[in-house]
């Protein structure tokens, strides 16, 4: 196989003999409680500037429509879960990784989201 690539709009694409069209991509628009389930194909770098290694999964959480890229997988769209001050989420990583407050969690780690 050759290069794959995203022809993004608004543009105009004039086709070429030595390019196949392989799909139209559509943007999926997300909500604000919304964020889209996203999984490398191969290693590449994600919208944000991120490299990601193939298999990789990660979280899209911006509000309107993300055009996924040529090397993303979308796993799912997942909605927010709203507790009130009665309930709690109890949690467990899946693997390590680094949280938006930039604390270190582990594999195997549990805790409460209140």
């Amino acid at each position: 196989f050759g290069s794959e690539w995203l022809f993004p709009g608004p543009s105009i694409y004039y086709p070429r003999v030595e390019v196949d069209i392989v799909s139209v991509v559509k943007a999926i628009i997300l909500k604000p409680d919304q964020a889209l389930k996203l999984k490398a194909k191969e290693d590449c770098t994600d919208f944000e500037g991120n490299e990601r290694k193939a298999g990789q999964e990660w979280l899209v959480q911006r509000e309107g429509p993300y055009l996924p890229n040529v090397n993303e997988t979308v796993m799912e769209t997942i909605t927010a879960y709203i507790l009130t001050d009665t309930e709690a989420l109890h949690v467990r990583a899946k693997s390590t990784f680094r949280n938006v407050r930039k604390e270190i969690k582990n594999a195997g780690t549990e805790w409460l989201v209140t």
